[in-house]
């Protein structure tokens, strides 16, 4: 193909269709780049916004009801990091380098707690622990125990953080529906 074939070629694209029916590819190309330099917080909800808004329409079109009460945890980050500060006081979780780790050993050795107590033969399953934070957490160094799971993870480019007294981070999904149901 000749130069001015190959021009006469991109000018009758539509770079707008090209980029809709490329959008898959190129998000996942875009993300890896540049994701961590992602910073505004508003990127964040909006991509939360999105998939809320299509969650209702999908609820809508199976005729179920709409939820009487919305929450969303970004609205609750202080009352979580408050909580996690109430644990690390009562001596069960502890900071590794601006993450906090709920400590399952310290927990199990007060005479009236039994961590596991729903699923007790669920205790140090290592394919459960990878199932659930295990394997987010996977060559993290300070941890007590396999068993600890993160309250507070701290901040990385590219994920929404908040201010806390260990530094920026997020919630670990463990706090969340704790904090939110308390």
């Amino acid at each position: 193909m000749k130069c001015t074939q190959a021009l006469a070629l991109i000018n009758s694209i539509d770079l707008t269709q090209l980029f809709e029916n490329s959008k898959d590819i190129l998000c996942h190309y875009l993300d890896k780049r540049y994701g961590e330099s992602i910073t505004d917080p508003k990127i964040f909800r909006n991509h939360s916004a999105y998939w809320e808004k299509e969650f209702f329409k999908d609820i809508d079109s199976l005729n179920i009801q709409r939820p009487d009460i919305l929450t969303r945890v970004s609205e609750y980050v202080p009352e979580i990091v408050a909580y996690v500060q109430q644990i690390m006081e009562k001596g069960y979780a502890y900071e590794v380098n601006g993450s906090i780790y709920f400590d399952t050993e310290t927990f199990g050795q007060h005479p009236h707690h039994y961590y596991a107590k729903l699923e007790p033969w669920s205790r140090g399953n290592d394919s459960l622990i990878d199932e659930g934070e295990g394997s987010l957490s996977k060559g993290v160094t300070g941890k007590k125990n396999k068993n600890d799971f993160a309250l507070w993870k701290k901040g990385k480019g590219g994920e929404p953080q908040w201010e806390s007294p260990w530094g920026n981070g997020r919630p670990g999904w463990h706090i969340e529906c704790s904090t939110m149901a308390r």
